[in-house]
């Protein structure tokens, strides 16, 4: 039986191994490169997600407090924090804790909510808002939020 022909020289016998070989690599480094991006776009949605309901913690506990203030009818906020400032104290079940404080400044209640999760990305994380209530007539009513610059 005759023996086929071959088509390779003897130099270029693992030419063919070698370049599937850096095929191969070429191929899982690509691999790799996506799924690090891909994680890190997720750790970056996830930190976002959670400063957004750290927020919205923080605003919510802030509408509350506003609440509870228009409902007790303040006359004198002064006399009234002096002694204490702390209005509203809340834990949520997702391990976020929330605290309202408010302080009497000029004839205006400015109050500060602050959510916090102990242990986000390894860190504490926290978000505050910031918002007043102005006497009109006899009794102090939600004016707005506004901006704290550090």
């Amino acid at each position: 039986m005759p023996r086929p022909r071959q088509s390779l020289r003897a130099s270029e016998e693992g030419f063919l191994s070698i370049l599937g070989c850096c095929m191969l690599f070429a191929v899982l480094f690509c691999g790799m490169t996506l799924s690090y991006l891909a994680k890190n776009e997720m750790e970056s949605l996830n930190r976002y997600q959670a400063e957004i309901q750290l927020h919205y913690a923080a605003k919510s506990c802030m509408e509350k407090a506003v609440l509870l203030l228009e409902n007790q009818h303040i006359t004198d906020a002064a006399e009234k924090f002096q002694k204490t400032t702390c209005v509203l104290d809340v834990q949520f079940s997702d391990r976020i804790h929330a605290v309202v404080h408010a302080k009497e400044k000029s004839g205006v209640i400015l109050l500060m909510a602050r959510a916090e999760q102990p242990s986000l990305w390894g860190i504490p994380a926290y978000q505050a808002v910031y918002g007043y209530m102005k006497k009109e007539g006899d009794f102090y009513v939600w004016t707005g939020w506004f901006e704290q610059n550090n």
